[in-house]
């Protein structure tokens, strides 16, 4: 079989390079490796529930996003968190839960003791590394302190070293726990929050920074469809099902005559197609098997891309059942407060018609990096850890009128010390490889957003390589 362009992968970021190749008028054959297409991204509807077993929200501030929706025909289905929710977060600490001020307001909480405040408060007195050692650039100071690699910090370094030990431990760990699944000893401050470092480097000094910045940064809502998160990918797979085929695994990539030769399994059978043009949107860990025959860097480096494994757990509790009001997002937990559960969203609290009348559901993680050991508990057994943390948070006694429990080995990849260098290296190898591509959630950033912007740019290369070609 030849094609002129193949996708390897039908996550958001392969359907949305197949939809702006389809827009562009250049057929595309992708190969789907599970029953169905959207990856982690997928809205299940039961018992009067609305579940969303990967990303719960949109960023509204999302142009590339709500575009690709608008074009998708998905314009009047947005929906809104209500703002007040939206930006009411809490914390669990010390047997309760805390509301996170925005700011300066954090001084006058309770979430930080008066020691964590009085150490926040020399943050703009502590001068920036690269100050205090003008030699930074040249130093590998991972063999001193395993937390630094050139010019690489990890999350924790940077943030202790600024802000101080107990900002780490309660705010920081819990929210890159919600977002990342990962660990911030190995997280890299110079992947995932990179305008953090240029704050620091531009101001020398992270609240002098936020301070000078605080008109540019505009605070933006939360957003998903009526049907769900799910309605995005099922309307591009709508239109694009013509061009999927499923259970179809991607086992190898060679090149041949200028020709892109990929073997894969179709219903356990081998097949092969040829095409000049191939865009790979699958995880780094299957993009490293399928690449092991094309090119070494591309397979070594890609391994070596870690994926965080996460149970999502969802419980509907009637109303009455629980004691206090869901009147925010939701919280999560610092690592030292004995409770297991990374955090729990308030689902029905962000967007109305997600629970049955009278009934409030909750999306709650458990697992990650710290704690993938989770991720091998019965159903029972994760059912009771996330109960008895319910009620030790929340108050909840009663057992919940419904319960459903999504499971992800690999659910996150994690942007660990090194990972700006290994996405250097797949680059500058792709240079080398015309006609081949890749996007995906591990190149510049983990939210749907980013992805999809991401996967924009792929798509503008390749419309522009096959034109060029014709």
């Amino acid at each position: 079989m030849n094609e002129r362009m193949v996708i390897l992968g039908a996550g958001i970021a392969g359907l949305t390079t197949a939809w702006r190749l389809h827009q562009a008028g250049i057929p595309v054959t992708i190969l789907e490796q599970s029953s169905h297409a959207g990856g982690c991204i997928r809205t299940m509807r039961e018992s009067g529930y609305t579940l969303e077993l990967g990303p719960n929200t949109f960023l509204n501030s999302s142009k590339e996003l709500w575009d690709l929706a608008g074009s998708a025909g998905l314009a009047n289905e947005k929906i809104e968190t209500p703002r007040e929710i939206g930006k009411t977060r809490y914390i669990f600490k010390d047997e309760k839960l805390i509301k996170v001020p925005a700011g300066p307001n954090i001084l006058f909480s309770g979430v930080l003791s008066i020691k964590g405040r009085l150490r926040l408060l020399r943050e703009p007195f502590i001068k920036p590394l690269v100050l205090q050692n003008p030699s930074f650039d040249r130093l590998r100071m991972s063999e001193r302190t395993g937390r630094m690699n050139g010019l690489d910090e990890s999350l924790a370094s940077f943030i202790t070293r600024r802000l101080g030990p107990e900002v780490l431990d309660t705010l920081v760990t819990p929210f890159v726990s919600g977002i990342y699944a990962g660990d911030p000893e190995k997280l890299s401050i110079k992947a995932i929050f990179p305008k953090l470092i240029d704050i620091e480097r531009k101001f020398g000094s992270i609240m002098k920074g936020m301070k000078e910045l605080k008109g540019d940064i505009k605070s933006t809502g939360l957003g998903s469809f009526i049907g769900g998160i799910g309605s995005l990918s099922q309307t591009l797979e709508s239109k694009l099902k013509d061009s999927i085929i499923y259970n179809a695994r991607a086992l190898s990539i060679e090149k041949l005559n200028g020709t892109y030769q990929i073997k894969y399994e179709d219903d356990g059978e081998p097949k092969t197609v040829l095409a000049p043009n191939l865009i790979c949107a699958l995880p780094a860990y299957a993009a490293s098997n399928a690449f092991s025959t094309l090119s070494d860097v591309l397979k070594e480096n890609l391994s070596l891309i870690e994926y965080a494994p996460i149970a999502v757990v969802h419980t509907g509790y009637k109303k009455k059942d629980i004691e206090r009001p869901l009147d925010g997002f939701g919280f999560l937990v610092p690592r030292k407060q004995k409770v297991r559960i990374l955090g729990s969203l308030w689902s029905s609290a962000l967007f109305g018609g997600r629970a049955p009348e009278g009934h409030a559901l909750m999306t709650s993680f458990i697992g990650g990096i710290l704690d993938p050991e989770a991720l091998d508990l019965t159903n029972d057994d994760m059912m009771r850890t996330v109960q008895k943390d319910l009620l030790k948070v929340l108050g909840i006694k009663a057992k919940p009128a419904f319960a459903c429990i999504t499971r992800y080995t690999h659910a996150i990849p994690q942007y660990n010390i090194g990972h700006v260098k290994k996405i250097e290296r797949i680059t500058a190898t792709l240079e080398h490889l015309p006609g081949l591509f890749m996007t995906g959630s591990y190149f510049d950033g983990i939210s749907v957003a980013a992805t999809i912007e991401h996967a924009n740019v792929t798509a503008e290369k390749a419309i522009r390589h096959i034109t060029k070609a014709l």
